[in-house]
């Protein structure tokens, strides 16, 4: 049968007109941000206004195709019964139901921007769901913002005027049902690949998200190029943060738990060494043969060699990692931001709020800072989080300069990476700031080939890669010892998270969570084992300790220089806390203490002392009441950086 490529009445002509016009006002309507709110940015190094409209290009065609999915669905469906009145009539109200819906939401942001500093996510339901006299608010916020009502209508009206231009031709005919149902089934699995590229934003390996916004522009202007639809639709279904006041006074949970940190002394000098940050893939301590005589015959048989000579000629904490993933280790050692939440911070609708961190920290002192990631750009917004917490560099797979060494799988192998990293350094300008995360102690734990014989398995399946990528760390000190800047600069080596385990201790829920923390200087001046409790959140508050940079930020940690404050450990996992507190192990789960634990007493965890309601467990209760309350409350009103807008 002979099949005549023929276009039926125009209907994809139209749908795809029908886009383009709601990608253009709807893009119109996401700058109204700028052009109401313009004096809430940075003016100093604020974009054009083509710049911010040429790069929220990608967020605002995910959020019109995601907005008209029915739309396109329906019009484009390869049967004729698509032609009728009333079926046309139905799927163009879906259409302009849709788009009008689209285009408020920009509006009403661009009036409401002044009391959040982000976009609307999905979290502000629970606010609407909350709040039991809209009735009565509602005629205040038309009278007092009726210029942007005003604004809606006239967008609105050029947008309905516009999209009525087409129109379907009145004879409707057709060579066969067949030809009919052929040819436009075609079409319609043309238009479904453009709707799953358009909603993904490209062709990369992960649909763009809210933090993919601070790779194209600074964190402080992300606002104008997402769009409100886009940052409701994806934060949908990611659990929000609820307030809590376990303390009515905030000075009370503050004078238990203190966030806002400031570690200046006038009164001493404020060195710059060079901070090199080493966050090692799954290196649970339980790969350390020197930390864990018990489970060794003897030294040689760790997993660990290189590891283990640098806790020997460092300060060495049994530290705690404040989660159990890669992503919620970043913020944790960056911005001293543990996740407390069923979502990970960088995928939460928070995400794109101001925060502390440590590369913003230490600007003012000049320093630039540096991201080394051998993983595929993209990997778990890795990049993106860190344009977003301020590093100036992201350097991963991409920008890999060296010998072939990609694992087939992840990114380039640990050696090469690391030699890549020690090369560029040499060519940095002092101080700088370095954060590297290894990538090839995760599964599926390859090695590379000439290494295979030399790094034999263990106890584990990981423990082949642990040597290796232990080795590979050590090649990086070798090569960096050599260089002007290796003296003059303090090394921090820890984990990301913990590994699977072999032995009783580490298959606990607090050995769980036991990963290394070693700060290194090459000149030997730090030495010795501490007893004392530390975890990754400690990190950014003690770099700043240790050089005596000025200035007041947030981090729920502490210095571990800092003997007048508490050490503790604290996690989040399937909605239960863990704290570890004072040798003692809080677990909180449902508004109830679900376990308490002597650590010292009770290494395995296996005696639940809860019932007993010791004065301990009432201490580590208040301890943790006041953090969720500080962590909570900060993230929903916006108050994680020193200079933030304090409660409504």
């Amino acid at each position: 049968m002979k099949i005549k490529f023929v276009w039926k009445n125009g209907t994809h002509l139209i749908v795809a007109y029908r886009l383009l016009i709601a990608l253009i006002v709807f893009s119109l309507s996401r700058l109204c941000l700028y052009w109401f709110q313009h004096d809430l940015f940075p003016s100093e190094a604020i974009p054009s206004i083509f710049t911010i409209w040429r790069l929220g290009l990608r967020f605002d065609l995910s959020a019109v195709i995601m907005l008209n999915l029915p739309y396109i669905f329906l019009a484009t469906l390869p049967f004729p019964f698509r032609n009728h009145k009333y079926y046309r009539n139905f799927s163009s109200f879906l259409f302009y139901f849709a788009n009008a819906i689209g285009i408020l939401l920009n509006i009403i942001d661009s009036a409401y921007y002044p009391f959040t500093l982000k976009r609307l996510t999905w979290d502000v339901t629970g606010f609407l769901k909350a709040t039991n006299n809209m009735g009565l608010l509602l005629p205040k916020f038309l009278s007092d913002f009726w210029i942007y009502l005003l604004v809606f209508f006239v967008l609105f009206s050029i947008f309905v005027l516009l999209t009525t231009r087409l129109r379907y031709e009145k004879k409707l005919f057709y060579q066969s049902k067949w030809n009919f149902f052929i040819w436009n089934l075609f079409l319609m699995i043309v238009w479904g690949g453009i709707a799953i590229v358009g909603i993904r934003g490209g062709f990369q390996r992960r649909p763009i998200y809210l933090v993919n916004a601070a790779e194209m522009i600074s964190p402080d202007y992300d606002a104008l190029i997402l769009n409100t639809p886009f940052t409701i639709i994806k934060t949908y279904g990611k659990p929000s943060l609820k307030e809590v006041v376990y303390y009515e006074d905030e000075a009370e949970a503050a004078s238990i738990f203190q966030p806002l940190k400031n570690y200046y002394r006038a009164t001493q000098p404020t060195t710059k060494f060079n901070v090199v940050i080493i966050i090692m893939e799954s290196f649970s301590l339980e790969h350390s043969a020197l930390m864990n005589p018990q489970l060794y015959k003897d030294s040689t048989e760790g997993y660990t060699p290189v590891l283990d000579s640098l806790m020997r000629h460092g300060l060495t904490f049994r530290a705690y990692a404040n989660g159990k993933r890669s992503i919620e280790a970043i913020p944790a050692i960056c911005s001293s931001l543990p996740s407390l939440m069923p979502v990970e911070f960088i995928n939460s609708p928070y995400v794109s709020e101001p925060i502390s961190s440590l590369p913003l920290s230490l600007k003012p002192l000049g320093y630039h800072s540096i991201f080394y990631h051998g993983g595929m750009n993209g990997t778990m917004h890795f990049d993106a989080f860190s344009r977003l917490s301020g590093f100036d560099e992201y350097k991963g797979k991409n920008e890999y300069r060296g010998p072939e060494a990609f694992d087939g799988r992840w990114g380039i192998f640990d050696e090469p990476f690391f030699q890549f990293m020690a090369k560029d350094l040499s060519n940095q300008t002092q101080p700088f700031l370095v954060v590297f995360f290894s990538l090839s102690s995760h599964h599926p734990y390859v090695v590379p080939a000439k290494y295979m014989n030399r790094f034999g398995p263990g106890k584990l399946k990981i423990h082949q890669s642990i040597r290796y990528a232990d080795y590979a760390l050590g090649q990086f000190f070798k090569m960096a010892s050599q260089e002007s800047w290796f003296k003059n600069t303090l090394f921090i080596i820890t984990a990301d998270h913990t590994s699977e385990a072999f032995s009783p201790y580490y298959l606990t829920p607090v050995g769980q969570h036991v990963i290394p923390l070693i700060f290194y200087l090459p000149d030997n001046s730090f030495r010795g084992f501490s007893s004392q409790i530390a975890q990754q959140c400690d990190i950014y508050p003690s770099v700043m300790d240790f050089l005596n940079a000025e200035g007041s930020f947030v981090a729920f940690g502490r210095s571990v220089f800092d003997i007048t404050s508490t050490p503790f450990g604290i996690s989040y996992l399937n909605q239960e806390y863990q704290l570890i507190y004072k040798n003692k192990c809080l677990r909180y789960f449902n508004e109830k203490v679900s376990g308490f634990y002597d650590l010292k007493n009770d290494s395995l965890q296996t005696n639940n002392l809860a019932a007993e309601q010791l004065p301990e467990q009432d201490e580590a209760l208040r301890f943790l009441k006041a953090i969720i309350q500080q962590y909570n409350n900060r993230i929903i009103y916006h108050r994680l950086r020193a200079d933030q807008m304090v409660k409504p």
